[in-house]
């Protein structure tokens, strides 16, 4: 017998479906206004408040980001032949937060896989598409791509290594010139120190680098340093462990507390275990109980980083009398292997920069040999149908037709190039895995929240 539903049950039906219509259509339009829209229709527009008092439970919000609700899974297309890449572009925004891999799979129209090879083989696959970290069962999207990558490609980690060899001149250089044998700088100052930042970065206020150009908003500035400091961290300690790798130096990440003495004056020191306890205490109380996040990448896509800090250094000043705190890197080194090294690296550097030239010039020339041999060939053929043009129907052989380059001569050349004259051509190809395990080899997380 046919079950017939209620009028009550139909307009229910209805009523979800268009707010589910509408959460997806908003979903659109805010993504590409570059915002993060709630979607609890009853949601209000308040921020997140954090209490005049350190000690006050925090004011509960009915504000719900894109970040941590569940998704829903509308159907844009019935067309069969519409790609994986249209259906994350149109789907998956930056900052989303996907259940499970159940939810991923359903809202992609992937098949739901039970585990093993396939099923990583699946995920990596998706990583041509998009950048995701896990927590726990979620994927948190941190990156669309706009053009896919192959399996190889791995462009999210990039080939930190073609950057390596000019880290290492410059701070084995720096490092020789050093009395002792430490160095202690923060990771922005590093920057600096290797030239991988003007002195404007982090010291131009946000309200001036609008003025540049009318394109660039408060999100194209936030976006800016979300993916600048996280490129600029792999690539520095990919340098990093390359030289603790061949037992060069050490390095260490220490949380450095300020505070202020009787007479009001700044002061410092280095956290031991115990106190470095208290403030990830404090921090994730913050996190999940106040902002009501998952992890530090929603806290600066939701542009809620400022509240963080200073709703963290509140509670701080409160309990523990501390001011602020910052992290750091310690380099330990032995100065006469670093200068023997340093003489071995330099010519091997300069050997380098005058090969990878000559590469450079080789391929070149096979491009311009091969574009002048299609010319030859081109204009012979022209001048010999002129010659034969009206004089036989029948096939005449040209005796003095030149030869061309096959298609794939360009290709062919630029790899036997690369065999035969590149200098330690073997690593130009990025070995992601060996990148993730040897930045955290031995438990070190190069991940910093504050600076």
């Amino acid at each position: 017998m046919r079950k017939y539903i209620t009028k009550k049950e139909s307009r229910q039906r209805i009523t979800t479906y268009v707010d589910n219509a509408n959460i997806f259509a908003y979903q659109i339009y805010y993504r590409k206004k570059g915002k993060i829209m709630t979607t609890n229709k009853n949601a209000n527009q308040e921020n997140i408040q954090l209490q005049n008092s350190p000690t006050s439970e925090p004011k509960q919000s009915g504000h719900s980001l894109l970040l941590s609700h569940e998704i829903s899974t509308p159907t844009i297309t019935d067309d069969k032949n519409v790609s994986l890449e249209e259906i994350i572009k149109e789907r998956v925004s930056v900052g989303m937060v996907i259940k499970n891999y159940k939810q991923l799979c359903q809202l992609l129209d992937l098949p739901i896989l039970s585990g093993g090879n396939a099923k990583q083989a699946q995920i990596k696959n998706l990583k041509c598409y998009m950048d995701f970290e896990k927590s726990g069962q979620k994927f948190i999207i941190t990156d669309i791509f706009d053009t896919p990558l192959t399996i190889n490609d791995q462009r999210k980690l990039g080939n930190n290594s073609i950057y390596v060899k000019y880290i290492e001149v410059i701070l084995l250089q720096y490092l020789s010139k050093q009395n002792g044998f430490t160095s202690t700088l923060n990771k922005v100052d590093w920057w600096r120190l290797l030239g991988f930042i003007n002195e404007k970065y982090k010291n131009t206020p946000d309200k001036e680098l609008e003025t540049l150009d009318s394109s660039i908003t408060p999100f194209e500035i936030k976006m800016f340093y979300q993916r600048c400091n996280t490129k600029l961290e792999r690539i520095l300690f990919s340098a990093l462990n390359n030289l603790k790798n061949r037992k060069l130096i050490i390095y260490e990440l220490q949380t450095v507390i300020t505070y202020k003495n009787i007479n009001g004056e700044i002061k410092s020191f280095v956290a031991d275990d115990d106190e470095k306890k208290k403030i990830l205490e404090i921090e994730r109380y913050v996190l999940k109980k106040e902002l009501k996040l998952e992890n530090m990448f929603q806290v600066y896509w939701s542009n809620k980083q400022a509240t963080y800090y200073k709703r963290v250094q509140e509670l701080l000043e409160y309990y523990y009398k501390w001011s602020g705190y910052y992290k750091q890197i310690k380099i330990i080194y032995v100065k006469k292997d670093v200068i023997e090294e340093l003489s071995d690296i330099e010519l091997r550097f300069q050997q380098t920069q005058l090969n990878g030239k000559i590469v450079d010039a080789l391929n070149t020339n096979s491009i311009n040999s091969y574009n002048k041999k299609m010319i030859e060939f081109n204009n012979n053929e022209e001048n010999y149908k002129k010659q034969i043009w009206g004089e036989t129907n029948s096939v005449v052989q040209n005796e003095n037709q030149t030869w061309k380059y096959p298609p794939t001569f360009i290709k062919s050349q630029n790899i036997l190039t690369e065999e035969l004259v590149r200098i330690g051509h073997e690593n130009i190809v990025f070995n992601s895995d060996d990148f993730i395990k040897s930045n955290f080899e031995e438990n070190i997380t190069p991940s910093f929240d504050k600076w």
